[in-house]
C-alpha cells in the first residue's frame, strides 16, 4: 500500500513539475515553439513514462490531470489544445496496454472524451467539476479492471495531489490578480496608478502621441472647509469626467493629490489639442456635486506631444504651473497647433488689420479661452475655436459682423456707453454682458477688451471672453452683491512652545448653495472693477463675525487686504469696528503679491507717513517674483512664509539655509517670521527646528467658525 501512495505521489510530482518547468523554460523563446511545448510536454511525459515497465500511468490520472487544467489554463483556445492531446496520450498509452481488446479501448476513450469536455463546459463551474471527476475516476478505476483496486489508490493519491495544487494555485493567481489591480488602479477614482500606467505602456501602445497633465485649481481649500469627503466626492467626479472626454485608446492616470495626467497614444496635433480641449470644458464647465452643496471648480492644464515617456509627461507639467502661473483655470500647450488658413478671415476694410486676422488665426487657435478680434468700427475680423464653442456660431457667422447681433437684451445701455468711452480713450475695458446663443438660450460673458494701437493711433480690439456663472443678478452687482460671504478662522500658533498667537480670518464665498473659491470671488471682482468692494465686503463679513463672538484678549486677528481698499473712507469704518473687538494693537494686516502687482507707488515711505500706528505681514512669501522687492519696499512687522516653501524645508538643504538667512534678516529688522502650511508633525519640527516665530496649517487646526481655542491652549 505504502508503494502505491508513493506511486501516485511520483506521478503528480512529475506532472506538477512539467506544469511549472515548461512555461519558465520556453518563455523567452518563439511565441509557437513556446505554445507547442507546453500543450505536448505532460502527454509526450506520461507517454515515455507508462512504457516503464515499473511505473504504470492508470487511467485515472490522465483524467484527473484533465480536470485539473480547467483551474490552471486561463486561456480558452490553449485550454483546449492541451485537453486534446493529453486526452489522445492517455488514449494511447491504454492502446499500448490493452491492443486488441477494443470494447476496453472505447470505454476508456469514451471516459476521456466525457471528462475533457466536462472540463471545458464546467471550466467555470469548479467545484462541480471536482465532484463529478471524483466519482468518475474513482469508477473509471475499478470497473473493468482487474487491477482496479490498486489503480483507484495511485489515482486517488495523485488526484488529490493534483487538484490541491491546481486549486492552490488558482487561489495565488486570484490573490495576485486582487493585488495587481489595486497596485495598478487608484483605489478613490478607479484612475489608473504610475503602476498601472506602466502596465499601460508594456500592451503596446503606439509610442508616439501626447501627455496632458490635469490640475484642480485651488483644491486645498475644498478639503481645508469642506472636509476631505467633499474632496474624494470631487476627485471621482473629476475622474469620471476624464474617462468619459477621452478616447478609447487614452490612459487616464493620477499622479498623486489632485493631479491627473490624460496619455493619448498615436492621432495627430489637431487629435491632442481636441481632446485636451474637451478635458478642459467638461472638467470646468459645471459645477461639482459634493455633500449638501454645488462647488464650480477651475482646471488648469498642459500639455506636450512627443514620445509617450517621463520626458514628455515632464514638459506637460512645466506647461501646467505656465497655466497656472498665466491666471489658472486655462490651457497651455507646448506643441504648435498647425491652422488651415484656406478660408482665412475677411480683410479689415481700412487695410490696417490684414495682417493681425491672419496671425490670431494661428496664435489663437490652440487656446481654450475664447477671444475676437475686431476693427476699430468693432467689426469682427477673427475669432478662435474656443468662442465659436462658447458662443454656438462659427467663424463664418462671426466674421464681418459686430459682436451686438447677438446681444442677449438685458444688458443696460449704459454698459455699452461706458465700453465705448473706455475703449475709445484707449483704456482696457472689463464688463460683463448678456449674449443670446443660435437656439435662443441666453447667457452672461465677462468680458476683457484690449484697444489695439498703431503708434498713437487705435486701430482695433482683442477681446477675451468667459461664460460667467452664475447669471448676474445685476449689471456690476454680479459678483459682490450676489455673493454671500461666511467667516472661518485659523489658528497661529508660537513656536516652539505652540501657544495660541492668534487667528487669520478667512472669507468661504458661496452663491446660494454652490461653494465659490476665494481666489476666484476676488479675481471676478476685480476683474469687473469692483474690487474694492468686494474687499470691504469681505471685512465687513469678518467686522460682524468677530462682534458675535468673545474674542479672547492678547489675541491677534489677521486680516488679508488690497492695497487700493487702503484708502477708501469705508476701510476706516470698519477698521475701527475691528479695533473695538480685537484691539488696535492686535490688528495685523495681510497683503500678498497677488495684491500688490502694480501699485508700486506704495513704498515704504508712504506706509510711514499715511498709515502709521498699523501692523503689517507680508503673506505668501517664497511664492512670488517680487518678493525680494517687497521685503526691502514693505513693512516687515511680520513675514508670512508661503506653504510651497515650508513643504521643502523637509525636502532640499538650500530650502532650509534660504530659510534660516531669511528669519536671520527678518528678526535683525524687529519683525517676526510665520510659516504657512504645515501639514504634518514633521512639518512642524522642522519649523521649530529652524528658528520661526510662529506656525499656522492643517495639522494645527483647520478653518473653523468658532474661535475653538483659547489664549494659552494648545491643539
Amino acid at each position: 500500500m505504502l508503494f502505491l501512495i508513493l506511486h501516485g505521489v511520483l506521478l503528480a510530482g512529475l506532472v506538477v513539475s512539467l506544469w511549472d518547468g515548461i512555461p519558465s523554460l520556453v518563455r523567452q523563446g518563439p511565441r509557437r515553439f513556446a505554445r507547442l511545448a507546453i500543450i505536448l510536454g505532460v502527454p509526450v511525459a506520461l507517454l515515455v513514462v507508462a512504457n516503464l515497465p515499473v511505473i504504470p500511468v492508470p487511467l485515472g490520472v490522465t483524467l484527473v490531470a484533465m480536470a485539473s487544467l480547467a483551474y490552471l489554463e486561463p486561456d480558452g483556445r490553449l485550454l483546449l489544445g492541451r485537453l486534446v492531446a493529453l486526452g489522445l496520450g492517455g488514449w494511447m498509452t491504454e492502446l499500448g496496454h490493452h491492443a486488441g481488446d477494443w470494447p476496453r479501448l472505447l470505454w476508456d476513450g469514451g471516459w476521456i472524451f466525457v471528462i475533457g469536455a466536462a472540463a471545458w463546459r464546467f471550466r467555470r463551474q469548479r467545484r462541480l467539476l471536482m465532484a463529478g471527476t471524483a466519482v468518475t475516476v474513482l469508477a473509471v478505476s475499478v470497473l473493468v479492471n482487474p487491477d482496479g483496486i490498486q489503480d483507484a489508490l495511485v489515482t486517488l493519491t495523485a488526484g488529490i495531489l493534483l487538484l490541491g495544487y491546481a486549486a492552490n494555485q488558482l487561489q495565488r493567481e486570484t490573490a495576485l490578480a486582487v493585488q495587481t489591480e489595486r497596485a495598478n488602479a487608484d483605489a478613490l477614482t478607479g484612475a489608473l496608478s504610475r503602476y498601472g500606467l506602466a502596465a499601460w505602456r508594456l500592451q503596446g501602445p503606439s509610442p508616439e502621441g501626447a501627455v496632458a497633465v490635469l490640475d484642480l485649481d485651488d483644491f486645498k481649500w475644498i478639503n481645508d472647509t469642506y472636509g476631505h469627503a467633499a474632496g474624494d466626492a470631487i476627485l471621482r467626479e473629476f475622474a469620471r469626467r476624464l474617462k468619459e472626454a477621452c478616447r478609447r485608446e487614452d490612459a487616464v492616470v493620477r499622479d498623486g493629490g489632485d493631479e491627473f495626467s490624460v496619455w493619448m497614444p498615436g492621432g495627430t496635433e489637431d487629435d491632442w489639442a481636441s481632446v485636451v480641449d474637451r478635458l478642459h470644458r467638461v472638467a470646468s464647465v459645471e459645477p461639482y456635486p459634493t455633500p449638501g452643496r454645488m462647488v464650480q471648480m477651475g482646471v488648469s492644464i498642459g500639455w506636450a506631444a512627443g514620445s509617450l515617456t517621463e520626458e514628455t509627461w515632464q514638459r506637460a507639467d512645466q506647461a501646467l504651473l505656465d497655466a497656472k502661473r498665466a491666471g489658472k483655470n486655462q490651457v497651455k500647450g507646448e506643441s504648435p497647433v498647425r491652422v488651415d488658413l484656406s478660408h482665412s478671415p475677411t480683410r479689415d476694410p481700412d487695410g490696417e488689420l490684414g495682417w493681425l486676422s491672419d496671425a490670431a488665426a494661428i496664435l489663437w487657435h490652440p487656446w481654450s479661452e475664447a477671444a475676437m478680434l475686431t476693427n476699430r468700427a468693432g467689426t469682427i475680423l477673427a475669432v478662435n475655436p474656443a468662442f465659436e464653442a462658447l458662443t454656438g456660431l462659427s467663424r463664418h457667422q462671426w466674421i464681418g459682423y459686430n459682436p451686438r447681433r447677438h446681444q442677449g437684451g438685458h444688458t443696460p445701455q449704459s454698459v455699452y456707453q461706458e465700453l465705448w468711452d473706455t475703449i475709445s480713450a484707449g483704456r482696457v475695458w472689463h464688463g460683463a454682458m448678456e449674449n443670446r446663443r443660435p437656439d435662443g438660450t441666453r447667457w452672461w460673458a465677462e468680458e476683457t477688451i484690449v484697444p489695439i494701437r498703431v503708434g498713437q493711433d487705435v486701430v482695433g480690439y482683442w477681446a477675451q471672453v468667459r461664460h460667467a456663472r452664475p447669471k448676474p443678478s445685476t449689471w456690476q452687482a454680479s459678483v459682490v452683491d450676489g455673493t454671500e460671504l461666511d467667516v472661518v478662522f485659523q489658528p497661529i500658533y508660537r513656536c516652539p512652545v505652540r501657544d495660541l498667537w492668534g487667528y487669520e480670518a478667512l472669507v468661504r464665498p458661496r452663491r446660494g448653495d454652490q461653494a465659490i473659491s476665494p481666489a476666484r470671488f476676488f479675481s471676478d471682482a476685480f476683474h469687473m472693477g469692483d474690487g474694492i468692494r468686494a474687499d470691504l465686503k469681505a471685512l465687513e463679513a469678518i467686522a460682524r463675525a468677530v462682534e458675535q463672538r468673545s474674542w479672547p484678549g492678547g489675541i491677534s486677528l489677521f486680516c488679508n487686504i488690497h492695497p487700493q481698499t487702503l484708502g477708501d473712507p469705508g476701510f476706516s469704518a470698519v477698521e475701527d469696528r475691528l479695533a473695538l473687538s480685537v484691539g488696535r494693537d492686535q490688528l495685523v494686516w495681510e497683503l500678498s503679491e497677488r495684491r500688490l502687482e502694480g501699485d508700486e507707488v506704495f513704498t515704504a515711505d508712504f506706509w510711514r507717513q499715511s498709515l502709521p500706528g498699523r501692523r503689517w505681514a507680508l503673506d505668501d512669501v517664497g511664492s512670488g517674483a517680487h518678493d525680494l522687492w517687497r521685503l526691502w519696499g514693505w513693512p516687515t512687522d511680520v513675514v508670512k512664509v508661503d506653504l510651497t516653501w515650508t513643504q521643502a524645508l523637509l525636502a532640499y538643504p538650500r530650502a532650509r539655509d534660504m530659510a534660516g538667512m531669511l528669519i536671520e534678516w527678518v528678526h535683525q529688522r524687529g519683525g517676526q517670521v510665520i510659516a504657512e502650511g504645515i501639514e504634518t508633525e514633521t512639518h512642524w519640527e522642522s519649523v521649530v527646528q529652524m528658528g520661526f516665530d510662529g506656525g499656522q496649517g492643517f495639522w494645527l487646526g483647520r478653518p473653523q467658525p468658532e474661535l475653538l481655542m483659547k489664549e494659552g491652549t494648545r491643539p
